[in-house]
């Protein structure tokens, strides 16, 4: 017995590995996995709740898996039978035994069938809305109950004679388990509708996304920087289910609840948005590390201006680990700066330590330009949009006029110039860093 006992487990093991070396999921080990003529294989995962349908391979098996589906089979005292079937019998509407209404109802052994969530009538308006929020998990009498499109899915696209496997596993399969399209029909959204029933005349069509698509699909960072992802949705009404955003490797790019992406440490991570049952994704590969500055947070809008000027050189921390990227610059850190641009190192300590304005500050650039290139234009017109464009002082109007007109400075977001108020170390760096891409 001992023997004959130790030959099975070792077989059985063979049979694991050969599956693995060949990439057949386990749920098709014991099931008919070559071709019967159909195009379609269906398995069921009583543990999981998860339908998944497989495809033939070009050697004729069914090892290609197409298409995923979150189920309910049958719970305690109603178990789904396991085991090897086929398809049968379909109807558009089937009356269950318990007086409810299923759509789609497809069956693969006996009475047992796939079927949508129920209904109280044979109208697609009736909804029983707490039966579609247990899918997911045990709740049937026995059959395999779906959403109303993949139910449909079912019913339109395998035919009678399609094999169905029933088993129980703690992996999901090969492509999940996924979501539903609305997680829970709450008494504020119920209209009495499968949130996926492909009927025109259906409520949620308008509030639904049906699709998402990412402004990125692929998206290159250095530690520090971030990216804001936008998320269109098919229809552009869909106002249902709200964004779910989540980084693959958080520790590489974190992504918060608005699809803001920031940059941590060098590797790859895949940002994925979804909108229910819908999702997209954008693969963010990151490079370099943060910067030696305890004091710089990462994604800060300054941050990728702070790495560039102190990548060339321009400025430099106030400590071996401080930016002070709040501090305002002073004469003396501008007059380096601006020693290092042209070429000239680090400079010396002039003992000009007053914090600079960022009107002045717009000065000495206006001066270093001019002396560099010529004297720019400088168009007074550029500063008309700003609320307290008459706080500039005359003698530094053409320079922050023509700071302006660069881009050098944007204004703050109340859409001020705040030419009298001090400089900040980070405000500086950033118009450095644009002064240096105008090249």
């Amino acid at each position: 017995m001992m023997k004959k006992r130790t030959i099975g487990v070792l077989l059985t093991l063979l049979l694991a590995l050969s599956l693995a070396g060949t990439g057949i999921h386990p749920a098709l080990a014991a099931g008919s996995v070559a071709g019967n003529g159909k195009p379609y294989y269906i398995t069921v995962n009583r543990t999981a709740n998860v339908v998944t349908i497989y495809g033939l391979d070009k050697n004729g098996y069914y090892t290609v898996p197409v298409k995923a589906m979150v189920c309910s089979v049958g719970k305690r005292g109603s178990i789904t039978p396991q085991g090897n079937y086929s398809l049968g019998s379909r109807r558009a509407w089937c009356h269950m035994i318990d007086g409810s209404w299923g759509q789609y109802a497809t069956s693969f052994y006996g009475s047992y069938l796939f079927h949508s969530v129920c209904y109280s009538a044979a109208d697609p308006s009736t909804l029983l809305t707490y039966e579609y929020n247990m899918l997911g998990g045990p709740a049937s009498l026995g059959c395999v109950r779906l959403q109303t499109a993949d139910a449909k899915w079912i019913y339109d696209n395998c035919a009678a004679g399609t094999k169905v496997r029933v088993y129980d596993s703690a992996d999901p399969g090969p492509l999940g388990k996924p979501e539903k399209a609305v997680s829970e029909i709450t008494p504020a959204l119920d209209n009495g509708w499968d949130p996926t029933d492909p009927r025109e005349n259906n409520p949620w069509r308008a509030a639904l996304a049906s699709s998402v698509k990412l402004s990125a699909a692929q998206a290159s960072l250095t530690a520090g920087e971030s990216l804001a992802l936008t998320a269109a949705v098919t229809p552009s009404t869909a106002t249902y289910p709200n964004a779910v955003w989540s980084s693959s490797n958080p520790a590489v790019a974190s992504v918060d609840g608005s699809g803001r992406v920031v940059a941590l440490k060098p590797g790859s991570a895949v940002i994925t948005v979804a909108r229910g049952s819908v999702r997209d994704s954008c693969t963010v590969t990151v490079s370099k590390t943060l910067l030696p500055f305890a004091d710089l947070k990462p994604g800060a809008w300054y941050y990728g201006s702070v790495r560039a000027v102190c990548e060339a050189g321009i400025m430099h921390g106030t400590e071996a680990a401080k930016f002070s990227p709040n501090l305002p610059i002073t004469f003396a850190a501008a007059k380096r700066a601006l020693r290092s641009l042209a070429g000239g190192g680090k400079g010396t300590q002039s003992g000009l330590e007053r914090p600079l304005t960022r009107q002045e500050f717009a000065v000495m650039l206006y001066e270093y330009e001019t002396e560099r290139h010529g004297r720019p234009a400088g168009e007074y017109a550029a500063l008309s949009s700003f609320s307290d464009r008459e706080a500039v002082d005359d003698d530094a109007r053409a320079a922050m006029s023509w700071a302006v007109s660069s881009g050098l400075i944007q204004g703050t977001a109340e859409n001020r110039l705040e030419p009298t108020a001090a400089a900040s170390r980070a405000q500086a760096a950033v118009i450095l860093h644009r002064y240096l891409l105008r090249g």
